[in-house]
């Protein structure tokens, strides 16, 4: 089994590293935006993000899922060629009328989303953004399918680099703003699709398979709604916050949602890339179950040290980042987005074991009645709330989620998960958290201080709580004694 948890590490850790990256890259663009957009600028590259995010997560129709699930089990070369052919190919049939009907439909749609006809510009950028996007999905997911974690990332950060030249060029010399960051994330996506025209030439063969065509679509059309469901969790609140307020608001509140997110893109995709190849490939295993709960464990672990990490340094980070004051108010915000992070990390996990059985149908009605309480909740809570209502939303209808999917997972997939370790991981860092509501920050070096010396005290907590076994304890001496040297580690864990 630690043989497993270290291959799910290594693949884990290059992804984190490579998304890293991608952070550092958006960080670079941060101060940028902050200093050349105004807040109300921030919140309708916000509104067109989330725009974007959404119309590519339902036009996929989660093909490249479904592609990765059937190509993941097939021996056959030429089959799996044809899979993937197949995917590929019903995606671009899907999404051409959306594209084109995007193109007639411009102002109206500039109108309904963006209160202004005359930004139908970006409708224009959006549609071509869109197909080049989803076409590059299955590209990523090809090369996660071949577990090549280290092209994967060289590939990306490339493409993002690109995208950091593009954007400052747009945005501090041509000074075009938005329509310039715009232009700059559709150009590096094109540019990225045709350098990877020849690596996908020779994953394919031009042959169309009807039947496997319907059963990857049967098994991704759910999670289509699941995928809705998902972007209304993800993107109300932004809408929310700019009918009941103003853009400004949207701004702020979406520099500490872009902080927040640091757990969602280094920790949790970096995990779902490198493991759920792995766990496709040895869910009917034996020993699966048992590997499936310590990754839980472990995986939040990791989670909630970094949520607390976050949360601690957040307002430094943000001050050192931003030089408008107009956004400093975001910090506030970060514990409770970085905690909706940590539901989803671990709802992720229980999400599994409905794939595992291809029934994706329950995704659907459980992601659907989130997004249902969600929506209730930000219509409720924002008006009177504003940034706060919004965050707060967010956790209590990520928590129904996990509830649903550990429910209805359990009956289709049973595993033995920790629960009792993961409620101790959980209520120690909120223990750590709200000491933070006492800490005085009129000194940021004394705040500094004060801070790192509370959250050195986790692992302690964690002792005295009793959440780590003697086996455990064992290896974490064994990682302290032979540190850094990773390949004596390994050796050392695995064989004794």
């Amino acid at each position: 089994m630690f043989k497993n948890l270290f291959n799910t590490a290594k693949h884990t850790i290059i992804y984190s590293l490579g998304n890293l990256s991608i952070k550092m890259v958006g960080f670079i663009l941060l101060p940028l935006y902050t200093t050349y957009l105004t807040t109300a600028d921030y919140g309708l590259l916000a509104i067109i993000e989330a725009i974007a995010q959404f119309s590519i997560g339902v036009l996929s129709f989660k093909l490249s899922t479904a592609m990765l699930r059937w190509a993941s089990v097939e021996s056959d070369t030429y089959k799996k060629k044809q899979i993937i052919f197949t995917a590929m190919l019903s995606s671009g049939i899907l999404i051409i009328p959306f594209v084109v009907s995007s193109f007639i439909f411009a102002s109206y749609l500039s109108e309904l989303l963006l209160d202004s006809d005359k930004l139908y510009i970006y409708f224009y950028y959006l549609s071509i953004y869109i197909f080049v996007e989803i076409y590059n999905s299955f590209i990523l997911d090809l090369l996660r399918l071949k577990q090549k974690s280290v092209l994967y990332i060289i590939i990306l950060i490339t493409k993002l680099l690109l995208n950091l030249v593009l954007a400052i060029y747009f945005v501090a010399y041509a000074q075009i703003g938005v329509e310039g960051i715009v232009l700059s994330m559709l150009i590096s996506s094109a540019l990225f699709s045709f350098v990877t025209i020849p690596f996908t030439l020779k994953q394919i063969v031009f042959k169309f398979d009807i039947k496997t065509g319907k059963e990857m679509f049967i098994y991704g059309f759910p999670l289509v709604f699941s995928t809705i469901s998902t972007m209304i969790l993800t993107l109300a609140d932004r809408f929310a916050l700019k009918h009941f307020y103003s853009l400004s608001e949207v701004g702020i509140y979406n520099l500490g949602y872009k902080l927040s997110s640091i757990v969602n893109i280094v920790i949790i995709q970096s995990f779902q890339m490198g493991f759920l190849p792995i766990a496709y490939k040895m869910y009917d295993k034996e020993g699966a179950k048992e590997f499936f709960a310590k990754v839980l464990t472990y995986l939040t672990f990791v989670l909630v040290f970094s949520v607390l990490t976050l949360s601690f340094y957040s307002k430094e980070i943000i001050l050192l980042l931003s030089k408008d004051p107009a956004y400093y108010e975001a910090y506030k915000i970060v514990p409770f987005i970085s905690y909706t992070f940590l539901i989803k990390g671990i709802y992720y996990m229980f999400s599994l074991g409905l794939h595992f059985v291809k029934k994706t149908k329950y995704n659907s009605f459980i992601v659907l009645t989130g997004a249902v309480i969600n929506l209730i909740l930000n219509f409720a809570l924002i008006p009177n709330y504003g940034i706060y209502g919004a965050s707060i939303a967010s956790i209590i209808s990520s928590f129904v989620i996990l509830v649903l999917y550990y429910y209805y997972s359990q009956r289709e997939y049973y595993v033995n998960y920790e629960i009792k370790r993961l409620v101790i991981l959980i209520l120690s860092s909120v223990i750590i958290t709200s000491s933070l509501y006492y800490i005085n920050n009129e000194s940021i070096l004394i705040g500094l201080v004060i801070k790192s010396s509370i959250l050195l005290t986790f692992p302690l907590l964690l002792f005295v709580f009793g959440f780590f076994s003697k086996t455990e304890k064992e290896k974490i001496f064994i990682i302290i004694k032979y540190f850094p040297n990773i390949g004596k580690i390994k050796n050392k864990i695995i064989n004794k």
